[in-house]
């Protein structure tokens, strides 16, 4: 089988789904690549719906389950486990992922296909051994695969595939019930929400268009210009209605920060950590041709990826610049959103790989950054303009613990409550958005509106 230099295989239809995912899977194992990005630069080559379905199941559930499988091939290998090669462990993981979470998929298949794999990649030894652990869980009751840890933390990590730490930090602040029913929010596929271009078709007529082809769309209550859609024939990029800038992607939680922002028609407003772009391009559909966002970032590849949407989306009224948001060269501006870089623990029901790739340690480094962002913005305001913080973070030390830190240093600022703008349900009593996955549906943001008075 001829491979790509990344060591994918470039013909789907030289190998199934599964070894496609395995390619995939193995990949992301060596820790080279985001698992995201790779299966969406994968995903375009597989020609046929149902195989395309698959593929992105197998992949997106094996590293969403990684913790647990891990645990389950460990407790079942005759030897070091994590000395066998990413290629076989990846197969192997796959294969108990299909056995205990794809009801229909036979058992047997779920096996043999992945020892295949491995015989073919690794040859009959590895095989043999993929075989043994795949044959063995196979026959395991299911009530003999659950962790048995005295270590509540512990026992919850595994079983629910979450880092032992982030887990323990969870259990403290939410107690046990609030953070089972946050880790089981995480395990379940995120809904594809998208914006609808408000001066493109009304929501309505768009869902009805949509449904003539095939693709079930539905409005958001409570959110309007939002769809969920499911049931698509094709990856959404390849979707015209995509191409042509009607839907873009997007959370509903970012309407929220939007909404507390509240910009206005004919505004300059500037978002200070614009990549990849959702929160952007939205406040520029709100401002209109009169208006103008000046959208930066500090890494010019990223900020590459706002300047695609703003083309697809066609809005004139952007500018972009490359810009470190904690020594900014810039004179005044009324409205600014610092979308800030955080440990995205809100979001990892749509980042599957995020949970494996974040430290304890990162949360103090990034409280630390973001209340610089907050400080450079600050000396550039002045009395009356608006500030809004906002991440996709879970952690109080990147949200309410970063907002108090500025406060104390910077009394020219003051929070306005958020439910003046937002309504309460997604507000705290002590003035800010919150949002949670297990709570409202949504990712978990967390934002504040400051004023410089």
């Amino acid at each position: 089988m001829t491979l790509h230099e990344d060591g994918v295989s470039p013909n789907p239809g030289a190998s199934t789904a599964r070894e496609l995912a395995a390619q995939l899977l193995a990949r992301a194992y060596e820790g080279r690549v985001y698992v995201d990005l790779l299966l969406s630069a994968h995903l375009r080559r597989v020609e046929d719906a149902r195989e395309r379905k698959l593929l992105t199941e197998l992949v997106r559930g094996t590293v969403r389950w990684k913790g647990y499988l891990s645990w389950i091939a460990r407790k079942h290998y005759r030897g070091d486990y994590l000395r066998v090669p990413a290629d076989v462990r990846a197969a192997i993981e796959m294969g108990i992922y299909q056995l205990l979470f794809l009801t229909h998929v036979p058992s047997f298949a779920a096996v043999d296909e992945a020892v295949e794999i491995v015989k073919r990649r690794r040859g009959q030894t590895w095989a043999n051994r993929a075989n043994a652990v795949l044959r063995a869980i196979q026959r395991t009751p299911r009530e003999a695969l659950e962790p048995a840890s005295p270590d509540l933390a512990q026992r919850l990590a595994i079983r629910w595939s979450h880092p032992t730490w982030m887990v323990a930090r969870w259990l403290t602040r939410f107690g046990e019930s609030d953070t089972l029913a946050l880790l089981k929010a995480n395990n379940e596929p995120a809904p594809l929400t998208v914006r609808v271009k408000p001066a493109g078709l009304k929501p309505a007529e768009l869902v009805q268009s949509l449904k003539a082809r095939g693709i079930h769309a539905e409005e958001l209550p409570g959110f309007p210009g939002y769809l969920v859609l499911s049931e698509l024939p094709e990856p959404l990029p390849m979707l015209d209605e995509f191409v042509s800038g009607l839907i873009t992607p997007q959370d509903a939680s970012a309407q929220l920060v939007v909404r507390l922002l509240a910009p206005r028609s004919g505004e300059r407003v500037w978002d200070v950590c614009a990549a990849p772009g959702g929160k952007a391009t939205a406040i520029a559909e709100e401002i209109g041709i009169d208006g103008c966002v000046f959208a930066s970032d500090i890494h010019p590849a990223r900020l590459r990826l706002v300047r695609e949407q703003q083309r697809r989306l066609r809005l004139g009224n952007m500018l972009l610049l490359v810009a470190d948001a904690t020594a900014l060269p810039f004179a005044r501006m009324t409205k600014v959103l610092i979308d800030a870089p955080c440990s995205g623990t809100g979001v990892l029901r749509r980042r599957v790989d995020l949970r494996w790739q974040r430290k304890p340690e990162q949360i103090r480094e990034l409280a630390d950054l973001q209340l610089r962002m907050l400080q450079s913005v600050a000396r550039l305001q002045m009395p009356g303009d608006v500030l809004v913080y906002a991440t996709c973070t879970l952690e109080m030390e990147e949200n309410e613990d970063v907002v108090a830190r500025f406060l104390s240093e910077t009394p020219q600022y003051v929070l306005d409550p958020a439910d003046k703008y937002v309504p309460s349900e997604y507000c705290t009593s002590n003035g800010f958005v919150r949002t949670f996955p297990h709570r409202h549906g949504l990712d978990g943001v967390f934002a504040a509106r400051l004023i410089r008075t």
